[in-house]
């Protein structure tokens, strides 16, 4: 399964919408994103709401975005990740690279760790 990217460039964000499981798969749309981004004023959003499972692999390439782009935990925000989802993220130390955000449909708001 691809991976859906979007640059909005007018105010400097990729979003990176990912799939169902998320695995070494994406590792060339991930690897693309990090370089468009490095050295500039880029953020990222990662959308995970269709995303049910990640391999450990996914986590890898998850770390390896922040890693190749250079960019800090403010520059990279999760959206709509399952609770279940986000506490694998979390158990697993991904807190301190990701701002996560969940939908106030949800009751939840912007989580930063520090």
């Amino acid at each position: 399964m691809s991976l859906n990217v979007g640059i909005a460039t007018e105010i400097n964000v990729i979003t990176l919408i990912t799939p169902r499981i998320l695995d070494f798969s994406v590792c060339q749309e991930f690897w693309e994103a990090s370089q468009r981004a490095r050295d500039r004023d880029i953020k990222f959003i990662i959308d995970m709401a269709r995303t049910d499972a990640i391999l450990s692999s996914g986590y890898k390439m998850l770390l390896m975005l922040g890693e190749c782009a250079s960019k800090t935990q403010e520059d990279i925000t999760v959206v709509n990740c399952s609770a279940n989802l986000q506490g694998e993220l979390q158990a697993r130390g991904f807190d301190r690279h990701f701002t996560f955000y969940i939908s106030k449909r949800r009751g939840l708001k912007v989580v930063s760790y520090r």
